[in-house]
């Protein structure tokens, strides 16, 4: 018994050394927005009400609007957010290589005309069968999945609409000034503004980056993102050494 009880506190000690030590690992995790030179975008502002106005010089926006606004608020990016257009989201962990687990959630669909689609890649986009394949047609609302991407370059994602002849690619390509191109919005914490644990990419699929006539309210698809929080990994392996620990005690009171 004595020798079964130093085997379980041993594996009690293990689990939250492991799971622990995973969860310091992961304290640097961030998502990063970055414009087309592979720089964080600049933090300063102003954040122009979009529309009526253009997005800023750095594709700094406020949300404004939504054309159809859904009957529970929280399927849509909440009006009065503040985020970029015309940038790219990074995953970023220091030091690190890898995948790490990254959750997306369809949100809503806005007024969307057409069928958009939207695409998650395992590294690169357009290589092998996408990880997430979701149209506005048919995704239910709060679809979610959890995919494992790598870390330290640009979210291998895209939208694709047709409306455009050119899809909106998240790898530091894509041409969001072309008329009646389509183009997204991303925005994560509000305090930072350029980085975060958590945030919104929204598809505008009509007009263009620069708020034409036609369509800008970035809520024609709308995807919640999430990495995960190292504390969640740390309770999670505290919670399993007090199991073990737990029987340990158990089993020394029957000697």
């Amino acid at each position: 018994m004595i020798r079964k009880a130093a085997i379980a506190s041993v594996l009690g000690a293990l689990v939250i050394a492991g799971l622990g030590t995973a969860g310091l690992a992961n304290a640097g995790l961030i998502l990063e927005i970055h414009n087309g030179a592979g720089n964080p975008v600049p933090t300063g502002g102003p954040f122009p009400l979009v529309p009526p106005n253009p997005v800023g010089p750095n594709g700094e926006a406020t949300i404004g609007i939504n054309e159809s606004p859904p009957a529970d608020p929280a399927k849509q990016i909440p009006l009065g957010t503040k985020g970029y257009a015309n940038n790219y989201l990074y995953l970023s962990l220091p030091n690190a290589s890898g995948t790490v687990s990254v959750t997306f959630t369809m949100l809503g669909h806005g007024d969307a005309f057409f069928n958009n689609e939207f695409l998650v890649f395992a590294n690169t986009i357009g290589v092998g069968a996408p990880l997430i394949h979701w149209f506005t047609s048919s995704t239910p609302v709060d679809t979610q999945l959890t995919v494992q991407l790598p870390v330290n370059q640009l979210l291998p994602f895209e939208f694709f609409s047709p409306d455009s002849a050119f899809p909106a690619m998240n790898d530091g390509s894509h041409n969001p000034n072309q008329i009646a191109d389509i183009d997204y919005f991303l925005s994560l914490d509000q305090l930072l503004l350029n980085q975060g644990k958590s945030g919104f990419i929204g598809l505008s699929d009509g007009g263009h980056a620069w708020c034409g006539p036609e369509d800008c309210d970035f809520q024609d698809m709308v995807i919640a993102i999430n990495v995960p929080e190292p504390a969640t990994l740390l309770l999670l392996g505290l919670g399993l050494a007090g199991l073990a620990g737990a029987a340990t005690w158990r089993k020394r009171r029957r000697k």
